[in-house]
């Protein structure tokens, strides 16, 4: 869908016009409906159906008010489909580009309420743009808020009401969301622009539609205030030590069951998003295990353990020093955009991350020198 300037620059009206324009997901149903009903010859079940520019505008106009027909302006989403030799286009792409739009303007309305005028002062760079922007503790209340509103995650044990899981969830969303957005790590704030078009939101969005059982009962909304600020630095369990073997076990089996319910609802075993729940229990279990002093922080040593020692010892050493340490270690956000980086290796904000430790004079290159200062640390590994 695309992006108007003027739904990028909410005013009080046109957030007002926002509200009352954009239509119920009943209305989208309906929309293919009348849009399979009103197929246009000739039939092709190569291509699907399709629909010339009259049978879409009769289609749209039973399934939405003159306001969400305004919203999606017609004209526009049929010149930017595909027109066959016949004036048609596909009826699927129709309707998805209208239920992308409609999704992505009721997400713009919810970004509202977290805006800013202006950019925090981390926020540097090529991907810094123009606002309204959307700070990091802002951005840790939009995903508390959306978490209650999105059945896999409020009606997740580890998500309940008072639960001290929570704040590590919503650091756990909140980095993934930011680094995609700006295009790399330790970013403050990110333009309400980027969000809307970065792909982690939508995968953050798309949990609404996600199938499986949840793994217990619960998903009251949770207090702000009682949880605490999600960026704490501590490595809390959830009995306050986050070092009980105990804990542990419980988070392993609730990973696994949140894995096991996704298999037996969609029939075979798919890649956990990053914001499933099983995702940021097994990235928080990796934190409380590495932390071997359980100080709620990770030294270069503790995290050399992390993916079996894959990480060589100058790498890391790298990573510490142009990464933000406290006194040398790394906290939970820290390790966060580290394990983001290793886990989504072809991602351009993980190609950042793996430069800036890579590139030691800063020079936008690499010379063979800085090559073989690494390799000879890996090919040590090798050969041990």
């Amino acid at each position: 869908g695309r992006l108007e300037p003027a739904w990028l620059h909410l005013t009080a009206e046109s957030a007002e016009f926002l509200r009352r324009g954009l239509p119920h997901d009943e209305a989208l149903g309906v929309f293919w409906h009348e849009l399979v009903r009103r197929v246009s010859p000739p039939i092709n079940a190569l291509h699907g159906e399709r629909v010339n520019w009259d049978n879409l505008q009769a289609a749209a106009r039973v399934a939405f008010e003159e306001t969400a027909l305004a919203i999606l302006g017609l004209s526009s989403v049929f010149l930017q489909l595909r027109v066959d030799s016949h004036g048609c286009v596909a009826a699927k792409s129709a309707h998805a580009y209208a239920a992308r739009l409609f999704e992505l303007l009721r997400t713009r309305l919810a970004l509202r309420a977290y805006e800013s005028g202006t950019p925090s002062d981390t926020t540097q760079g090529e991907h810094a743009g123009a606002g309204p922007w959307v700070r990091e503790a802002e951005l840790e209340n939009f995903v508390h808020d959306q978490v209650a509103s999105i059945p896999t995650l409020r009606d997740t044990q580890h998500l309940a009401r008072g639960h001290s899981f929570v704040p590590f969830y919503i650091a756990h969303a909140t980095c993934y969301l930011l680094v995609d957005a700006c295009g790399r790590s330790g970013v403050g704030a990110a333009s309400v622009r980027a969000l809307l078009l970065s792909s982690a939101l939508t995968e953050f969005q798309a949990l609404r539609a996600g199938g499986g059982e949840p793994l217990s009962a619960g998903g009251e909304r949770s207090d702000r205030s009682e949880e605490g600020d999600g960026g704490s630095r501590s490595g809390e369990g959830s009995d306050g030590s986050g070092s009980e073997s105990g804990d542990d076990h419980r988070m392993e089996k609730a990973a696994k069951v949140a894995a096991a319910a996704r298999t037996a609802a969609t029939g075979h075993e798919a890649p956990s998003s990053w914001f499933s729940i099983e995702c940021a229990i097994r990235t928080y279990r990796a934190f409380l295990q590495l932390d071997r002093n359980h100080d709620g922080m990770l030294s270069k040593q503790e995290l050399q353990e992390y993916a079996d020692g894959s990480a060589t010892s100058v790498f890391l050493s790298r990573v510490f020093e142009v990464c933000p340490t406290y006194e040398g270690r790394l906290d939970f956000k820290g390790f966060l955009n580290f394990a983001l980086a290793h886990e989504r290796p072809g991602s351009e904000a993980s190609l950042a991350y793996f430069w800036r430790a890579l590139d030691l004079h800063g020079e936008g290159a690499l010379t063979s020198w800085e090559l073989r200062v690494f390799l000879q640390d890996v090919m040590a590994g090798v050969e041990a």
